[in-house]
């Protein structure tokens, strides 16, 4: 019998790109070789992922590293496009709701914060606030960035849908 252990190579390209954004996140603008050094990759690893992420707009080259001793080529600066993707995230508590639009960095573009309206289905409460989070994302010109949804307690529409509070407006 063969028994599957680790990981296949999607799940390894995957993790690996996550430690690549981590350590920039964390340490700020680093090269290639310094992340390829940090994380204990390949260079050409660094770079395949880099690449993929150029690509998507995640990454950018912000420069070269002044402080680059020696000689040969300096190191390129890499660094994350915070404004590449944007979060819409939703609390839903029993009394008020909140949804709000971020950059990656966390920093608030739009938000709106309503009473929670449970005189209407989950699904159409959902509804109106995915309609709210549209208003958001066009107040704050985010145009066809990819977009990040996350939600916190959506249980309590359900919980308290008899409480009669006001409609989101």
């Amino acid at each position: 019998m063969i028994r599957h252990t680790g990981a296949n190579m999607e799940t390894v390209r995957k993790r690996n790109r996550a430690a690549i954004l981590k350590f920039i996140n964390d340490h700020g603008p680093a090269s290639r070789k310094d992340l390829a050094d940090a994380l204990g990759l390949t260079p050409a690893a660094v770079t395949q992922i880099c690449t993929d992420l150029f690509a998507e707009g995640i990454l950018v080259e912000t420069g070269v590293n002044v402080k680059s001793s020696g000689a040969g080529r300096k190191k390129v600066l890499l660094d994350i496009n915070y404004e590449a993707s944007y979060i819409c995230a939703m609390t839903i508590e029993p009394e008020y709701t909140t949804v709000a639009i971020t950059d990656l960095r966390g920093q608030v573009a739009a938000k709106k914060r309503c009473k929670t309206n449970t005189s209407i289905t989950p699904q159409a409460y959902l509804d109106k606030l995915s309609q709210t989070a549209e208003k958001l994302l066009q107040e704050c010109g985010t145009g066809d960035r990819r977009l990040v949804l996350w939600t916190r307690r959506p249980e309590a529409v359900l919980r308290h849908m008899a409480s009669g509070m006001s409609r989101c407006r």
